[in-house]
């Protein structure tokens, strides 16, 4: 969608595309082209951050990024049809299979349920990932994420505090290491002083083993590692990868994909070796 930053949470407008990505034209060849390999293409959504001279920003500026971004009221009536009149064109026109919905925390949850239900009626087997509210049918658990990387960054740890927490074992929600809000978990295990390709083979396997889904954000491959504590990583690293942990992460999905008891069946911590039983 078109905006006037890199990060993309300043939009000016929900329904075009920025010129430096390309046209409708090629995002439709290349949906035809991922369902050819059986493979979804969902886009992000921004949802209530536009940038200052939207025509339907509201007057509370924030920074963002180091830019300065606006706010648009979910609850407003125009603001709510503006972005399901958005949602319908992408399905529409592009043929795509769903939204990462980015919201603030604060957004209305009739506007998710709309938001959520119109897009089903259009597309019955769409996704809507809600990244930044707790209501959703399909919800990125943050407080999952910042628990998992404080055990997973450094070795020795028990993992049965992941288990402990009812939250974290349901379906209905979407896990992962890093977002486009975090540093990334490369970072977090150097300042460990743990090898990050060690760390993430570890991590991966844990987020494809538990109930949920797998949520990995571009760079992991290689790993990415922005240097400081900032969420600073959003170029990702072309021709560039770690073949350990591109065969691990296949290898994973292969055996998820392949075996009920991973994709469909419950977990239970039952005892851990090793460990600190203090954590």
């Amino acid at each position: 969608m078109s905006t006037n930053t890199y990060h993309g949470f300043s939009t000016l407008d929900h329904q075009t595309i920025h010129k430096s990505f390309g046209s409708i034209v090629r995002l439709k060849q290349l949906v035809e082209q991922a369902h050819k390999e059986e493979m979804k293409v969902i886009l992000d959504f921004v949802a209530d951050n536009v940038a200052p001279n939207h025509p339907l920003a509201s007057d509370q500026d924030s920074t963002l990024f180091g830019e300065q971004v606006a706010t648009i009221d979910t609850r407003n009536e125009q603001v709510q049809q503006y972005l399901l009149e958005a949602a319908s064109y992408w399905l529409k026109e592009a043929n795509i299979d769903g939204f990462h919905l980015y919201l603030d925390g604060e957004a209305d949850e009739t506007f998710i349920q709309a938001f959520e239900h119109q897009v089903k009626e259009e597309k019955e087997n769409a996704i809507v990932l809600v990244d930044g509210a707790e209501e959703g049918n399909l919800v990125v658990n943050h407080e999952f994420q910042n628990e998992a990387v404080a055990l997973l960054k450094q070795a020795g740890t028990s993992l049965k505090p992941l288990f402990d927490e009812e939250d974290f074992l349901q379906s209905d929600q979407i896990l992962s290491m890093e977002t486009v809000f975090s540093n990334r978990f490369a970072f977090e295990s150097m300042q460990e002083e743990y090898h990050p390709v060690t760390r993430w083979k570890l991590a991966a396997t844990l987020l494809y083993a538990l109930p949920g889904s797998a949520f990995f954000y571009q760079g992991l491959e290689v790993p990415m590692d922005n240097g400081v504590a900032e969420p600073d990583h959003r170029m990702a690293e072309l021709n560039k990868e770690d073949e350990e942990i591109t065969q691990h992460l296949e290898k994973l999905a292969t055996i998820h994909r392949e075996s009920k008891a991973l994709s469909e069946g419950d977990m239970e911590f039952v005892e851990q070796v090793g460990g600190d039983d203090s954590i």
